[in-house]
């Protein structure tokens, strides 16, 4: 029978069955002889005991409705480790590991041993080993280098999960290649990556939407300026996420398929529903009434594109949109009224055209000089005239030298003819920061309200489809060159 004290927590037993008692019989003799080292076992129990991470805990957990996760548990094994009961313990199992290594019988004894003793003797055995892509310098585009990283336990309101895929951004290898350029605050050696998904193997002190064994897709947050911490981003193998910037994911769905979700989720709802941005109403399962706006989405078949045009449609918002002629059809499976060739030499004319007698309800903007063409359209139609920018202007293709002057010089000037023509036309113009809805309340109305049920009722869609280039950390760097060179209609992902 167990510990009354204990059993809570520990899970600790005297025996599963009498035959391992029979087992401890020839031991008798031997159990006198080593009592003198029960001091020196006893130390190294509380010590252990003491270093029990709190990932620990749930693989001791029974269906007992005491067992509770919180800050108190090391007071509570320190009472328990000064009971007599667990010095009795203690003495029969330290010398059974004795007797077992002596004898060479470990497997018998250690099984014993396992169901028997306080599980500090074989904590450090099972302490995860975290594996990073970490980003040593900020200057000259150095290489990721893989190698081990801390394991963090969560803090209130956050999770752990093993990572089970990522996805790659092209904010990761511009920040890579630009230095302090983008994302000033960060200080290396850091770890870059935002869309993850996995496992949950950790919850932290006041979660109750997940449990250990949860599959999830989240946000990984460490490059927010408010946040800044490695241990919260996503190029690890173990990552501490924010509770409300994760969402459960149905069986059918692979953590390669959601893993393209978060990043492009997360900006396209900042561009459509912040305040300072287009300021839509939310999404809503099942979709509410038609609002009678439509929204132009430049760039439909990007990964910010995809999640726009879903949310919009969700929220009660026609989408015309542009992309490729080959993804006309996928942007209308994603609910897109209309699809234009963005390449046409008429599509300023063409879609003024098609605005006619429209009430717009603004534009999202992705991709290379689609704010130009936008202030355009814009200027010809009537409603809401304001254009979030999803793409910050950057030279295309990507210098291969001077990389960080000639980048710079392309934003400043570029920035400057969009705020010249914004002003001169009455056109609000904003860029959009992907991280900016883990403070102000977005982030729970997409990943707590909306896109649990979403997903689970398949009126979302993790888009766009992955496009695996390999399995483990070592191979993020590739995926990072695969990503530059330009993706249609695809996400690079990574599996873990």
């Amino acid at each position: 029978m167990a510990c009354s004290g204990c059993r809570p927590l520990l899970r600790v037993y005297l025996f599963k069955c009498t035959g391992q008692i029979n087992a401890l019989t020839s031991s008798r003799i031997l159990c006198l002889a080593l009592t003198s080292f029960r001091i020196l076992f006893a130390a190294l129990t509380i010590y252990r005991i003491s270093i029990i991470p709190s990932h620990y805990r749930h693989e001791l957990e029974d269906d007992d409705p005491m067992v509770r996760h919180d800050v108190g548990y090391i007071p509570r094994i320190v009472k328990y480790i000064s009971s007599p009961i667990c010095h009795v313990q203690g003495l029969v199992c330290n010398i059974l590991l004795f007797y077992s290594l002596i004898s060479l019988k470990s497997t018998l004894y250690i099984t014993i041993i396992k169901d028997f003793c306080p599980p500090c003797l074989f904590i450090r055995s099972r302490m995860p080993v975290n594996t990073a892509a970490w980003l040593m310098s900020s200057n000259g585009a150095p290489p990721l280098e893989v190698k081990s990283a801390p394991y963090t336990s969560p803090k209130e309101n956050q999770i752990v999960i093993k990572n089970g895929a990522v996805a790659i951004n092209p904010v990761d290898w511009i920040k890579r290649d630009t230095g302090s350029m983008v994302y000033p605050w960060i200080k290396c050696p850091f770890i870059l990556g935002t869309d993850v998904a996995g496992e949950v193997v950790e919850i932290g002190h006041g979660v109750t939407r997940f449990k250990v064994g949860d599959r999830v897709v989240g946000l990984a947050s460490g490059q927010d300026e408010k946040i800044n911490d490695p241990a919260q981003s996503g190029f690890q193998k173990y990552i501490v996420l924010l509770v409300h910037m994760t969402c459960h994911i149905p069986s059918t769905l692979s953590y390669e398929s959601a893993a393209v979700l978060p990043l492009g989720l997360s900006t396209a709802a900042c561009g459509l529903f912040q305040e300072d941005q287009l300021n839509l109403q939310y999404p809503s399962v099942p979709r509410p009434k038609p609002t009678g706006k439509t929204l132009l989405v430049w760039g439909g078949s990007t990964s910010v594109g995809s999640n726009a045009i879903q949310l919009a449609v969700a929220a009660g918002y026609e989408v015309i949109t542009t992309c490729s002629p080959k993804n006309f059809a996928y942007v209308k499976h994603l609910g897109a009224s209309q699809a234009f060739d963005y390449n046409s030499k008429t599509i300023i004319n063409d879609l003024i055209h098609a605005f006619k007698g429209k009430t717009t309800a603004g534009a999202m903007t992705i991709g290379h000089q689609a704010a130009e063409a936008c202030l355009d359209i814009l200027d010809k139609c009537n409603g809401n005239k304001f254009i979030s920018r999803a793409t910050y202007p950057i030279p295309s293709p990507a210098p291969q030298s001077f990389v960080l002057l000639k980048t710079a010089s392309y934003y400043l000037s570029h920035s400057a003819l969009i705020w010249y023509k914004s002003k001169s036309r009455n056109i609000g113009a904003k860029f959009i920061f992907g991280f900016t809805l883990i403070h102000n309340g977005i982030g729970k109305a997409i990943y707590i309200d909306f896109l649990p049920k979403a997903l689970a009722e398949g009126t979302y869609v993790a888009a766009p489809d992955p496009q695996v280039v390999g399995k483990g950390i070592e191979f993020i760097e590739a995926a990072l060159h695969v990503q530059k060179k330009g993706m249609s209609a695809k996400k690079v992902v990574v599996s873990l």
